[in-house]
């Protein structure tokens, strides 16, 4: 928007560069007024990134890949960790911060510059469902049951489980309470 609004004052649009900071700062690009003053003065670099440079810069890169990594195998890392690791990250590569972790400021800034990487409110798992959607579970469940169909029924000689299924019957955890608490993680 930036070089629309510089090209339009070049053209010769606007007859003075207030009326055109004005203009363009309220009603087209909803940009601050000093900026475009400032662009135009020639004291401000379009595309610059405005605020501090990031403390982490180049090992932010490896905080978020650590993040993916965790996030991949199903550990979701809350904002003390991310926290406590962009700590050891920055003790590490001998930019430590002060107090040893990153301030409020830097990880409201570190989510604005990742809204990829957002909070979000966990969901509840139970134990018992993430087993059942485990692929190596499933293959057991089905082979042991396989065994159990062919397992002779003790009430009805020379029959199977197989070919009394009003012999099988179902059992679930209700009432019992595995689950994790919980809490916001990404």
């Amino acid at each position: 928007h930036l070089r629309e609004s510089l090209n339009l004052y070049e053209n010769g649009t606007f007859k003075t560069p207030t009326e055109f900071v004005r203009y363009w700062a309220g009603q087209r690009v909803h940009m601050p007024y000093n900026t475009i003053k400032r662009t135009l003065q020639g004291t401000r670099k379009i595309g610059c990134r405005p605020g501090p440079k990031p403390k982490l810069d180049d090992l932010e890169v490896r905080l978020l890949q650590h993040i993916d990594e965790l996030c991949d195998v199903g550990l979701s890392p809350d904002r003390a960790y991310v926290l406590w690791l962009a700590g050891e990250l920055a003790r590490a590569a001998g930019k430590p911060f002060q107090n040893e972790l990153p301030s409020r400021g830097w990880w409201r800034r570190f989510k604005t510059r990742h809204p990829e990487y957002a909070l979000r409110a966990t969901q509840t798992f139970e134990r018992a469902r993430a087993t059942a959607e485990d692929a190596k579970a499933i293959h057991l469940f089905f082979h042991t049951y396989e065994q159990v169909l062919d397992m002779p029924d003790r009430q009805s000689p020379g029959c199977t489980y197989r070919d009394r299924p009003d012999r099988i019957f179902n059992s679930d955890e209700s009432g019992v309470q595995e689950d994790v608490r919980h809490t916001k993680s990404f």
